[in-house]
């Protein structure tokens, strides 16, 4: 039996049979071997540790790995914060409010507040007014970890929705590439993509188990794959997708620039691409995405009209990328496990095009 085998049974054993299948959302490892999981129930989220047959439920006051959890569980018993999400041992992020008003609270393990921070204020210091709007970051907090925000009024982008929104996230992506980024940022090339593959991949054999039918020899093509240096190095959110942009009275917003760095355009571009062909498959599960193309067209669209630079087989080959990542992503989350060789199919079909 491998690790991961224990977590479905495990997570319907204590909230009722079908639970695994119908609500958790994802699950992660943690460094002590356990698989964290995260249920979204109509009556609220849950958290559970799974370790072997061993489950039990974990509560934001027990997480010795943010400085900031103990303060913010008792802010949410008081009525004054209420967790937007929590990945015990790694970040939480909760909607607070006093006299100052409503704002966002992002909350980290030791030591990578402070970093967070510095990448969201030279972003938001050279992003244009045709960029996306960054929310201003309000205050630091080192003894707790935790940095501040202003409260962005807004709904996640509706990846099949507006095709005036895809058009606009388009134009404001190409704008928001042209930000100057700090030579500091890290850097992330296609052998970078690669690697990261690797790693995930080698993760799931040790985890999981057998890896997807077809992943290995979709892999093997990308990784035969020449590097792409030749494309410019720019401003880069390093984990776009619809959740990430915000739709408001005010315009998009982009949040969470925890991961920015410097990259090719095409890695932005091609993640989201790829997201809008997933939200299509989590919405019908089948395949293919004519409405997904529908929108990738309009991002695109709206991408070119702002003079954002993108080779189409670059683009192909990272939107290729990111669907074989998500198909390991997915297939470990009880919810959608069943979107994993799906993904493969759709990473397939992308490379005929780089």
């Amino acid at each position: 039996m491998t690790p991961f085998a224990s977590v479905a049974p495990a997570i319907d054993r204590r909230f009722g049979p079908g639970s695994a299948r119908g609500f958790a959302e994802r699950c992660d490892r943690s460094p002590s071997g356990a698989w964290v999981c995260t249920l979204e129930f109509a009556t609220g989220t849950r958290w559970c540790e799974i370790h072997g047959e061993t489950l039990r439920e974990l509560d934001l006051a027990d997480d010795r790995e943010l400085s900031c959890a103990r303060w913010l569980s008792g802010c949410a018993r008081e009525g004054t914060a209420e967790v937007v999400s929590w990945r015990p041992g790694r970040r939480v992020v909760a909607r607070t409010k006093d006299a100052r008003g409503t704002e966002i609270a992002k909350g980290y393990r030791r030591g990578r507040a402070l970093k967070a921070a510095q990448k969201h204020r030279a972003i938001a210091a050279s992003s244009s007014r045709d960029a996306f709007i960054v929310p201003a970051l309000l205050s630091e907090d080192a003894k707790l970890e935790l940095i501040r925000f202003e409260f962005f009024a807004g709904r996640a982008l509706d990846p099949l929705g507006a095709r005036s929104e895809l058009v606009d996230a388009g134009q404001r992506l190409a704008h928001f590439q042209r930000s100057a980024v700090p030579d500091h940022f890290p850097a992330h090339a296609w052998e970078d993509e690669i690697a990261a593959l690797a790693r995930i991949a080698e993760a799931w054999q040790t985890d999981v188990g057998e890896l997807p039918a077809g992943w290995s020899a979709q892999f093997d093509r990308l990784r035969g794959a020449a590097p792409t240096s030749a494309l410019p190095m720019t401003c880069a959110h390093g984990d776009l997708h619809d959740a990430q942009i915000l739709v408001g009275e005010r315009g998009l917003a982009l949040i969470d620039l925890d991961l920015a760095r410097r990259a090719e355009p095409t890695l932005d571009l091609g993640n989201l691409c790829a997201h809008l062909h997933l939200c299509e498959l989590k919405r019908t599960r089948c395949l293919p995405g004519a409405a997904a193309q529908a929108a990738e067209d309009a991002l695109l669209a709206g991408y070119a009209a702002a003079g954002g630079s993108r080779s189409p087989s670059a683009l192909a080959r990272y939107k290729s990328a990111t669907a074989l990542r998500l198909a390991l992503v997915y297939g470990i989350r009880p919810r959608w496990s069943d979107l994993a060789e799906p993904l493969v199919s759709i990473s397939s079909l992308f490379w005929k095009d780089a």
